[in-house]
């Protein structure tokens, strides 16, 4: 008789699955797990009903249909929606956190300039949402983070403990020893010279063998160098805090792994806290140096190659030499205006400022002018396009060139038309 009723009663859950299965109502990433062995932080699920009355989602746990609060779930109208919002979460799909302080500030958005949405008391556990993001003009490190009960918002990291799923508090997961390993062997470099890499335009400026976070093992130090800053602390051993975190000892540092290639480094320097992201770089620094020196040789050799001189009826002229010298005779109006009233005519040219994306399908580069009797303070920036027999310069405020890449073009464009004369 039991046997018939249990029967009867998996007949009945099966049909209501069965006839639910078409209608589902979307698919829920699992954010606050309530039996982690049934239904695992950061897995998907089919959501099959929503009542708002008791504020529930009817999910499937185990073999059973059971009514989970909505705020432990997120749910999205496709499993194609829930998978793109589990890859944003990226190393922290299972990942918990407790409050280091009391009072620690959960804010709307990633500042401190940001409206405080709630405040966690010590010891109080959140999800982590997102890999940690950098606060540009402060340096400081903020995660996105998800309170017990719903509430949405970000945290500063050096407020938080960072684990992974039921173990925050505990021992950290055997992966935490491949990634020292990778900490400690490198070699990282600051995630830009990827960016600038795969783009294919280098900020000699900004790319050097000296950048990089580096770590030696023998001496027990840890170097910090940037354009900018450069620092080194010494340390004990390092501390996995989790699979994701780690802190070196005796050393007022933090490192966060935001994927198997990428770190953020959170560290003091002089009166403030900065936060730099480096990624693994395997490619020879020099030799990157040494291909961006040649396209720039090549690209010059390219703009002078129809003829040195460059003639305009209302500009004068204009002679680029082949060891990057130039002499502007007789510029007219510019001078005074766009040029240094105090500029002498020669002065040397710089294919130093890169192209923007949004201007690199429209122009050919950029030209730097820095004439004698001038500081370097007062270069001059022209766009240019070239078009057979001729050439066009456009005038770039200075104000557009933001750390030497040219961002933007301004409204009312200065267009100087020059003819190639052999």
């Amino acid at each position: 008789m039991r046997r018939a009723a249990l029967f009867l009663l998996a007949l009945s859950v099966a049909g209501f699955v069965a006839s639910c299965g078409s209608r589902t109502i979307g698919y829920a990433v699992v954010l606050w797990s309530p039996d982690e062995t049934k239904i695992p932080t950061g897995t998907i699920i089919p959501v099959f009903k929503e009542s708002l009355v008791y504020d529930t989602y009817t999910v499937m746990m185990g073999e059973e249909l059971v009514d989970v609060p909505r705020w432990q779930l997120a749910l999205y109208p496709s499993r194609e929606e829930a998978e793109k919002a589990v890859q944003e979460m990226g190393e922290y799909r299972t990942s918990f956190a407790t409050a280091a302080v009391n009072a620690a500030r959960v804010r709307k958005g990633p500042g401190t300039d940001q409206e405080v949405v709630y405040k966690l008391a010590e010891g109080e556990r959140v999800k982590i949402l997102a890999p940690p993001v950098v606060e540009e003009e402060s340096g400081r490190l903020w995660f996105k983070v998800y309170t017990k009960g719903g509430i949405t918002g970000f945290c500063e990291a050096s407020l938080l403990k960072v684990g992974t799923g039921e173990r925050q508090d505990r021992s950290p997961p055997a992966g935490g020893t491949e990634r020292l390993t990778l900490l400690q062997k490198g070699p990282w470099r600051p995630l830009y010279f990827k960016e600038m890499q795969e783009r294919g335009r280098i900020d000699l400026y900004r790319v050097s063998p000296a950048y990089g976070f580096f770590v030696d093992t023998g001496a027990r130090t840890i170097t910090v160098s940037v354009p900018g800053r450069s620092t080194r602390f010494s340390y004990e051993r390092f501390l996995p805090i989790s699979d994701s975190e780690f802190v070196p000892e005796g050393a007022p540092v933090r490192i966060f792994f935001r994927d198997q290639e990428t770190i953020a480094v959170q560290y003091p320097y002089g009166t403030r806290t900065y936060t730099d992201l480096f990624c693994l770089f395997p490619d020879d620094v020099n030799l990157l140096i040494s291909e961006e020196m040649a396209r720039r040789e090549t690209a010059y050799r390219e703009l002078i190659a129809p003829g040195s001189r460059l003639v305009s009826s209302s500009y004068g002229i204009l002679t680029l030499n082949p060891d990057k010298t130039f002499r502007w005779e007789r510029p007219g109006t510019l001078k005074g205006r766009y040029i240094p009233a105090s500029a002498a005519p020669t002065g040397k040219i710089e294919l130093s400022v890169l192209l923007g994306e949004d201007l690199e399908s429209r122009y050919d580069g950029v030209l730097v002018f820095w004439f004698d009797n001038t500081s370097a303070e007062e270069k001059v920036y022209f766009l240019y396009k070239k078009e057979p027999g001729s050439i066009r310069l456009f005038y770039l405020p200075a104000s557009s060139v933001v750390r030497n890449v040219a961002v933007s073009e301004p409204r009312v464009p200065v267009v100087l038309y020059f003819s190639y004369m052999e």
